[in-house]
């Protein structure tokens, strides 16, 4: 019996009206063009996953890799950009330094508005010997912060989160070269959010003094409007949006159309 293999497009029609993210066959994160089915990896085994399909999403912050930028607000923190290879395998992830001044140690984002009442938060965080722990929150509507009870708080050494803001879903998902990608999602009535990423020095406190050196490394934060995190969407100066996929075939060989 002789195996015949065709190319993907000669079997299925497939469309994206934009590009999108995925996990190549090596562990790294990259974006495909318009129309390019995204074949998927586990970024730690590299074993296939098969055909990314997801619903359009649109990335609310920009400038999502460059931390040092004018638009990113910050708080007793500064930011050494381009410090070690990123998800994508380019030298771009930066390191939040904390300043040794008694606070919080932080970058945020200005309000941006959100459709549909549940907005999703992720970013991307390093493991390295002089990593704080990472505080992060999405701010719903305007509301007052609590040092404590409105922060998930996540252990960049081990991806253990350590303590999860009430009513929000944290989620950290390992990937390959000591990168996790952490996610909290804020559901009911969201009608603007706000993002703090901080560091810690101990879970449940993002106040404390810093000693001038210790902070986190992240990269490619991502603010999405939905009930769940999908693939990263970089962005530079405007929001990026990746569209859902148009056509494909279900596991039964009927085609169907994504929403």
């Amino acid at each position: 019996m002789t195996l015949v293999t065709k190319p993907f497009g000669d079997i299925i029609t497939f469309t994206r009206a934009s590009g999108g993210g995925r996990f190549n066959s090596s562990g790294v994160y990259e974006w495909v063009g318009n129309n390019v089915p995204r074949f998927d990896y586990d970024p730690v085994t590299l074993q296939p996953l098969g055909l990314l399909i997801e619903e359009a999403r649109t990335n609310l912050l920009t400038y999502s890799e460059q931390f040092d930028y004018v638009i990113w607000g910050k708080s007793g923190i500064t930011v050494t950009p381009n410090v070690v290879a990123a998800p994508d395998g380019a030298v771009s992830a930066d390191k939040l330094v904390e300043s040794a001044a008694n606070g919080s140690h932080q970058v945020f984002s200005g309000a941006k508005s959100i459709s549909g009442g549940s907005a999703v938060l992720s970013v991307f965080l390093a493991k390295r010997p002089d990593s704080r722990l990472m505080a992060i929150t999405i701010r719903r509507n305007g509301e007052a912060l609590n040092l404590t009870t409105t922060f998930s708080y996540i252990d960049a050494l081990t991806g253990a989160v350590t303590f999860e803001r009430p009513g929000f879903a944290t989620t950290v998902n390992a990937l390959g070269d000591s990168w996790w990608r952490v996610s909290v999602v804020a559901t009911g009535i969201v009608s603007t959010a706000e993002i703090f990423i901080r560091t810690a020095a101990v879970s449940g406190n993002t106040w404390h003094a810093g000693d001038g050196t210790s902070g986190i490394y992240i990269w490619g934060a991502q603010l999405e409007a939905g009930a769940f995190p999908t693939s990263y969407i970089p962005s530079t100066d405007t929001w990026i949006s990746r569209a859902s996929t148009a056509t494909y075939f279900d596991a039964a060989g009927v085609m169907q159309t994504a929403a």
